[in-house]
């Protein structure tokens, strides 16, 4: 029933991850059911983690768009490009007007200048590392001309993040902004409801 009702997600880390339940030979895997659980099923005394070491080199391409919805759109079609992008957030006009009135933004104007009289209404942070920066370079330079020469979004622009320092500035922003939900002025209020969803981009 899991595997005829459960939707193509490709972000499974809470809700028991029961899409993962089963491995391919048909048996039951226990690490993701007792990791998707977040502890609400057992207690793990030991564990043996599979970790990877983090890349010594990272770049952030910073891209301006007219709409959040088109922002939306170009995230899937920029995570399958050849260039292989590790991470890809979107954020949309209201975060974005949040930090834009918050003293953060100092940090990081520079990394999202105004085009004109066009506001900007969404942003896409696409993150790539390597450990080589020549390889990491030539990784970013076919993604940036891939975004130069696509018109199926309208895209106002990129910059580039370069290094942990500067990309760690924009992440803050990000962090920022979405904490100053809480805080906005006026009647309507932001209520804490769901968060962390999920679902296929299409």
């Amino acid at each position: 029933l899991i595997e005829a009702k459960f939707p193509p997600l490709n972000r499974c880390l809470t809700g028991y991850d029961l899409a993962h339940l089963r491995e391919a030979k048909g048996q039951l895997n226990l690490n993701s059911l007792l990791c998707g659980s977040e502890g609400s099923l057992g207690f793990l005394n030991e564990a043996v983690l599979n970790v990877l070491p983090i890349p010594k080199h990272a770049t952030l391409v910073n891209v301006r768009y007219t709409s959040f919805m088109d922002a939306l759109r170009d995230a899937k079609a920029l995570m399958t490009t050849s260039a292989r992008p590790t991470s890809i957030e979107t954020i949309d006009d209201t975060v974005l007007q949040l930090a834009m009135e918050d003293f953060v933004w100092d940090s990081v104007a520079a990394f999202f200048p105004a085009t004109g009289s066009t506001p900007i209404r969404g942003i896409n942070l696409i993150e790539f590392n390597d450990d080589d920066p020549e390889r990491l370079a030539e990784r970013v330079r076919a993604f940036t001309e891939h975004l130069s020469q696509d018109p199926t979004v309208e895209r106002l622009g990129y910059t580039l993040a370069e290094g942990r320092s500067q990309i760690q500035k924009v992440y803050a922003m990000r962090k920022r902004s979405v904490g100053l939900l809480g805080n906005v002025q006026g009647e309507k209020r932001p209520i804490a409801f769901v968060e962390d969803t999920a679902v296929p981009p299409e």
